[in-house]
C-alpha cells in the first residue's frame, strides 16, 4: 500500500504532495535524477510483482535522462532537492 503526504522542501520552502509506494495493482517508481513519478500496472507488464528489476526495465528512461527506480529518493519538484520534510497528514492508497 502506498501513501500520499504533505512535504516541505528544506532548501527552497516549496510545499507539495508526494506519493510513495505501490498500489494493489501497480508499482510507483520515481526518476533517480529529477524525481518524476511513473506508475506501471501489473496488467501492463505481465510479470511477478516482486520482480522489481523487470518493472524498472519496463519503465525505461525519464525524459531528463534518469532512470525510474523503486528506491529513488523523493525530490522537490521545484529545485530537485532531496532535503525534504514530511508533515503529519498522510493518506493511504491502493
Amino acid at each position: 500500500m502506498g501513501s500520499r503526504f504533505d512535504v516541505v522542501c528544506k532548501d527552497c520552502g516549496a510545499k507539495y504532495e508526494a506519493d510513495r509506494g505501490p498500489g494493489m495493482s501497480f508499482h510507483l517508481l520515481h526518476c533517480d535524477k529529477c524525481g518524476k513519478g511513473k506508475s506501471v500496472s501489473f496488467d501492463e507488464l505481465l510479470e511477478d510483482p516482486l520482480n522489481y528489476r523487470a518493472f524498472e526495465d519496463y519503465a525505461g528512461k525519464c525524459e531528463c535522462g534518469g532512470n525510474f527506480t523503486h528506491d529513488a529518493p523523493l525530490r522537490c519538484p521545484n529545485c530537485r532537492s532531496t532535503e525534504i520534510e514530511s508533515s503529519v497528514r498522510t493518506m493511504f492508497y491502493d
